[in-house]
């Protein structure tokens, strides 16, 4: 927007445009409400004016009949109203021609950092799909040994879940309070977690001085370390920074594609966020066994096809191929115009007026079949730097592929003091590492008795921005 507009701040402050939080919308209607004031006042003052008039031995009828009867067309106070009224009404008219106008100079047209207009957006540039990009690759994340029983009942004998955190280089702190509460849970066979990063963004500062090791340096040394201690650290080549976000999920999805193509089921999550691994765990494992079900039905239809049919079963309808996409769903959002924003998005990078429907980038589950889908759309896809919207809209769009919301999913806070809320929910966002630790240790507690169902988040204006959302799987 020419004028930075503040539709939307970071703690959502401004509301999506034409929502009724939205700024324009309010100062609409602080007009309609000042102006219903003072004609409510005008409307009490009228009969006491009258009234005043005749107490005063007003010239009712003079001669010359100039000011007429009160009550008549012609007298003053009824001029002045009728005045009053069509100045009103003008002015209403202006302001009704000015908003579309002002709605349209906000252009979006202020570049962001990074990706400027003449800055490629050909994402074989920045990923390099041929080409191994790995700095660490943490090879013994997927590695798993194959049980006599899976080679017995010819199981798949990779992992059911891989958790991949992207985390910023320098958060040290969040890694590993998160290694100590809900990573520990993925201990359980065929379940990992990972920490994705990217290499440290260097600074104009930068010089050593007096022998001393340059700022990215002593970080990229401590991450080594990191990643000798703990195994988990996955690194890319790209620099770590806000705005290139969508290179590291679009890295994420190279890296498990040639590096952990037998996990079943992938989450993207953040280094700020919780997540019930154990919940996801049994609400994948359930998935698993209609599909296994379904399969094994549609095999016993095939075999006994002209014979006479059972008792129907009833199972859930899958495609062949797990085309899972699931979590906190958003329709409907609007690019926001304000360069003040986080979430700003200039024009020339996305034109539309509305985001096709995406996941919330807190937290969403796909298939290892729709990673490989969605890392050959990214490829043809103009990078586009938020990448929720790039990744779980524009290139599922591409690919051919539906997000799906889950309610156990939320890009919102909870209550720390809650902790059955996070006991009966997949995900809750902004927490950080000692409020993790505590959230956790309450958790855990022997005595937590909690409903089966989770209430509801604390605050909508603490999360990501989006329209009311239904639950039913999809926008509609």
């Amino acid at each position: 927007m020419e004028k930075g507009y503040d539709e939307e701040s970071d703690d959502v402050e401004g509301g999506l445009p034409g929502s009724p939080s939205h700024p324009t919308r309010k100062y609409l209607r602080c007009f309609a409400f000042c102006f219903l004031v003072l004609f409510f006042l005008l409307m009490l003052y009228l009969p006491a004016y009258n009234q005043v008039q005749m107490e005063k031995g007003y010239d009712e009828e003079s001669d010359d009949v100039e000011g007429g009867l009160p009550g008549s067309p012609s007298h003053p106070t009824r001029k002045y109203l009728r005045c009053f009224a069509f100045c009103f009404l003008v002015l209403f008219f202006l302001l009704m021609l000015y908003l579309p106008a002002y709605n349209q100079v906000q252009v979006r047209e202020a570049p962001i950092f990074g990706w400027s207009l003449n800055t490629t957006r050909d994402l074989h540039v920045y990923v390099q799909p041929d080409n191994d990009t790995t700095v660490i690759a943490a090879p013994n994340i997927c590695s798993l040994p194959k049980t006599n029983q899976e080679e017995n009942e010819g199981e798949d004998h990779g992992l059911l879940l891989l958790v991949i955190v992207c985390s910023s280089v320098t958060n040290f702190e969040a890694r590993q309070a998160i290694r100590e509460t809900w990573a520990s849970e993925a201990v359980a066979p065929k379940v990992r977690v990972a920490f994705l990063l990217g290499n440290p963004a260097p600074s104009v500062e930068e010089e050593a001085e007096d022998g001393e090791i340059p700022s990215s340096t002593a970080l990229q040394i401590k991450v080594f370390e990191e990643s000798r201690l703990h195994g988990d650290i996955i690194q890319e080549g790209f620099v770590d920074t806000y705005n290139n976000l969508t290179l590291k999920s679009v890295m994420l999805l190279k890296w498990t594609s040639q590096h952990c193509s037998s996990a079943r089921y992938i989450m993207k999550t953040d280094d700020d966020m919780f997540v019930n691994v154990g919940a996801i765990v049994a609400h994948l494992r359930e998935r698993v066994r209609q599909r296994k079900k379904w399969q094994q039905r549609r095999r016993t239809v095939a075999t006994d096809a002209g014979q006479p049919r059972g008792p129907r079963v009833r199972v859930m309808p899958f495609e062949t191929e797990d085309t899972l996409l699931e979590g906190s769903l958003i329709c409907g959002a609007r690019p926001i115009s304000s360069t003040r924003s986080k979430w700003y998005a200039p024009r020339y990078m996305f034109s539309g007026r509305v985001y096709p429907d995406y996941l919330s980038g807190t937290g969403y589950i796909m298939s290892r079949a729709v990673a490989k889908r969605l890392f050959i759309a990214a490829l043809s896809t103009p990078l586009f730097h938020l990448e929720d919207v790039f990744v779980t809209g524009m290139c599922a769009r591409a690919a051919g592929l539906h997000p799906r919301d889950h309610p156990s999913f939320s890009y919102q806070r909870r209550r720390i003091d809650d902790p059955c809320g996070y006991r009966n929910s997949f995900t809750g966002h902004r927490i950080d590492a000692a409020e993790l630790r505590l959230v956790w240790s309450r958790m855990r507690s022997p005595s937590l008795r909690c409903p089966v169902t989770s209430p509801a988040p604390s605050s909508p204006s603490t999360g990501r921005p989006g329209p009311p959302r239904r639950r039913i799987g999809a926008c509609g």
